[in-house]
């Protein structure tokens, strides 16, 4: 067999910590395939198109916006001058910093502030904790990469101010029901919404109304607002026990294949890989997210060989914390005897009736 995929997957989950009288469910419960969970959700702002052509993607790594020529398309112009969309959004799209990481597809041309999207936390806090994706309780970090690509399409692409709800031309200030965030029809890559389905499908979200994130923020803030968030259940309860593993192995790109590996050769094994082309523009767009992140620098930034490195401090027991401390107390011992000699030896002169400083005469 040329190649061989093994797959194991384990969930391991406990009680959920969730709010009273809000119902969690898991995903595959609440939405039966990706098409539910992207319109479902969002309260139609977006539409599962399978023609995938006039679709729209929430993350892409290439260098120029596949969006664009999608909206072009549907018949719009783009890319676009205007954001249209208000809400924590910039007038007109245009370049963030170089430590625009966290929605780095968007740097170069974006309706968003980098302040707005710099961090997951303070995407997830932004608009109150009754939009917190995790009140069922935390979420796989693959489930909730998805909830960050999808506000950072929110925020930050130009062409989602095309699906406004309420446009300049249809909007009336003096409506109740009109405003100028809210979007609505939205066509989203089917492939997307089906891959966003699969990574959290044994997750667990807010199941109110058929898991409208709306309708979901709203029981939330009546339960916060009457101070009741279920933190005492979840203490009865206990605290949720997530744990996804996941061993993958690739054999078309194993070093040392069946028809070369030797057992009693103590450099072959049957894990390592070699060769495996990954496409450009995921590896920079890797390097454009990581890029003010620090690392390892051992060998050129070898993980390997940085994992060799940190196993061989990890074995003398000496992993530079208990140094730092005693260099640490060193350090203020010195400080702390040099404060008491000086005012000891201050003390000692103004006895001896030969003060270090004398009385300033008046002119």
């Amino acid at each position: 067999m040329d190649a061989v995929t093994f797959v194991v997957l384990v969930l391991l989950t406990g009680p959920a910590v969730q709010s009273a009288d809000v119902p969690c469910r898991t995903f595959e419960e609440i939405y039966p395939t990706g098409k539910e969970l992207c319109e479902k959700m969002w309260d139609d702002a977006f539409v599962y198109e399978t023609n995938l052509s006039v679709a729209f993607t929430m993350w892409f790594f290439e260098a120029e916006n596949p969006n664009n020529k999608v909206a072009e398309r549907l018949g719009w112009s783009s890319p676009v001058d205007d954001c249209h969309l208000e809400y924590f959004h910039k007038e007109a799209p245009g370049p963030e910093p170089d430590n625009f990481t966290e929605c780095h597809p968007w740097k170069d041309y974006s309706c968003c502030h980098q302040d707005t999207v710099s961090s997951v936390q303070k995407i997830k806090e932004a608009y109150g904790k009754e939009w917190h994706w995790d009140r069922c309780g935390p979420l796989s970090s693959a489930c909730e990469r998805f909830f960050v690509q999808e506000a950072c399409l929110y925020e930050c692409e130009p062409n989602a101010g095309f699906y406004r709800k309420f446009p300049d031309h249809v909007y009336n200030d003096s409506d109740p029901n009109h405003n100028k965030w809210q979007m609505e029809g939205m066509p989203i890559r089917a492939d997307y919404c089906d891959a966003w389905f699969r990574a959290c499908r044994y997750d667990r979200f807010c199941a109110a109304d058929s898991g409208s994130y709306s309708s979901c923020a709203r029981e939330y803030a009546k339960v916060d607002n009457t101070g009741d968030n279920g933190g005492n259940a979840g203490l009865i309860a206990g605290v949720v026990v997530a744990c996804v593993i996941v061993a993958v192995l690739i054999g078309f790109y194993r070093k040392f294949p069946d028809h070369v590996y030797n057992d009693s050769d103590p450099n072959h094994n049957k894990w390592q890989m070699e060769g495996m082309p990954i496409r450009a523009d995921y590896c920079d767009a890797w390097f454009r997210a990581c890029r003010y992140d620090r690392f390892c620098a051992a060998d050129s930034g070898s993980y390997s060989s940085c994992a060799r490195e940190y196993a061989k401090v990890d074995n003398t027991g000496d992993n530079g914390g208990n140094a730092g401390l005693i260099a640490g107390v060193v350090v203020a011992c010195v400080i702390v005897a040099v404060l008491i000699g000086t005012l000891g030896y201050f003390i000692f002169r103004e006895r001896k009736g030969q003060p270090v400083f004398n009385k300033l005469e008046a002119e």
